[in-house]
Order: C-alpha cells, then sequence, then structure tokens
C-alpha cells in the first residue's frame, strides 16, 4: 500500500482483480496489481453488487474453461492410446508377415503393380523390395510369364475369388527357374470392388 486512507467500505474481488472503495474523500489507497475504484456511497453499492455478479461470472467461466481443457486432454489421451494400439497391431502383423516362409506379395489392383513383399519372397526372387515396389511382373520375367501372371491376376479380380495355381514355373535371379504353387486373393475396398490382389506361394 503506497498510501492509507479512510474508508467507509472497501472490498476485492480477486476473480476480476478489482477493488471497490467507497467513501467521501477523493484521496486512494493503491495496491499493487489491483485497480481500484472511488465511488460515492449510493453508487458504491450498485457497483459492488454489480461486480460480485461479474465475479460471479468469471468464476464460471474460469471452471467451464478448465472442465473444457480437462475434456480436450482426456480426448488427446485417448487419440494417442489409440494411436500406439494401431502402431503396436501394424508392427505385429508386419512382423507375422515377415516370419512367414512363404512368399507373400501384394499388388494393387489397376496396374498390377507390386506395393507389399515379404523377405521369403525377396530370398526366393532375388530382388529387394526396394526394387519390386512399384513395378509389374514385366519388368522382372520374360514376357510369356509376365503374360500368364498377369491373366491368372485378372481372372481373379474379375471372379472376386480365390484362384489355385498347383504349378507356376518363375525365372528367379539366382536360382534359375523354380515351379510354384500359388494361390491368389481379391482383397476389396469398403464398396465392394477389388483394390488389392493378395499373392501366396510355396
Amino acid at each position: 500500500v503506497e498510501r492509507e486512507v479512510r474508508l467507509t467500505a472497501y472490498r476485492q474481488f480477486p476473480s476480476l482483480g478489482w477493488g471497490v472503495v467507497v467513501h467521501r474523500e477523493k484521496s486512494v489507497a493503491l495496491r499493487q496489481g489491483w485497480i481500484l475504484i472511488v465511488v460515492s456511497s449510493g453508487a458504491g453499492l450498485l457497483l459492488t453488487g454489480a461486480l460480485t455478479v461479474l465475479g460471479t461470472v468469471a468464476v464460471r467461466n474460469q471452471r467451464k474453461m478448465v472442465t473444457a481443457l480437462a475434456t480436450l486432454e482426456d480426448r488427446n489421451r485417448s487419440l494417442v492410446e489409440t494411436g500406439k494400439g494401431l502402431r503396436e497391431a501394424n508392427a505385429f502383423l508386419d512382423s507375422v508377415l515377415e516370419n512367414i516362409p512363404n512368399m507373400i506379395f501384394v499388388k494393387e489392383a489397376r496396374e498390377l503393380r507390386f506395393v507389399r513383399f515379404n523377405k521369403a519372397g525377396e530370398e526366393l526372387l532375388g530382388y529387394s523390395r526396394e526394387d519390386l515396389i512399384g513395378k509389374n511382373d514385366y519388368d522382372f520375367f520374360p514376357k510369356k510369364e509376365a503374360d500368364f501372371f498377369t491373366a491368372k491376376d485378372r481372372e481373379v479380380l474379375r471372379g472376386g475369388t480365390l484362384v489355385d495355381i498347383p504349378e507356376e514355373p518363375i525365372h528367379t535371379r539366382h536360382q534359375g527357374t523354380r515351379v510354384l504353387h500359388t494361390k491368389k486373393i481379391p482383397i476389396p475396398d469398403e464398396a465392394g470392388r477389388p483394390r488389392y490382389l493378395l499373392g501366396i506361394s510355396e
């Protein structure tokens, strides 16, 4: 307090950061961080009542804000946990695919380009997945073989059912010609249209 004064009435409103001084003199006691409003006795009663209402509203608004922030924090935590769960599920599926001893590949339905290849497939064909992803059969195999693979792929996508190919000759990079038993399955989108083709070869 910088200066002491004689007050008829004084009231603070912490939620607003205001103080009301009701007295007849014009001298004011200044307090750090507070706004002191000097009024006459009659007006002071009205102003004090009004500020009391404002203070209550401010407190309620602060409580609502705290509740809203807490709700947002809960939602954010839930999203983080959901994202963590999805990452763990994807990591598990990746681990399963990588450890299956048969070649597993996925092609997109439109141009039949590879979008997924597992470790067994890399070892069998002699190409890394980096070489395979985004390419199609014509980029790696003789035209006759590529025509056969593509025809079977289209048959699967048109029919919408699994196609079993008991014997499928294929040229590999380091192991010569191998004869595979391959099963091809269409993977539909939400509307039921073929989106991917899944192949499993042994």
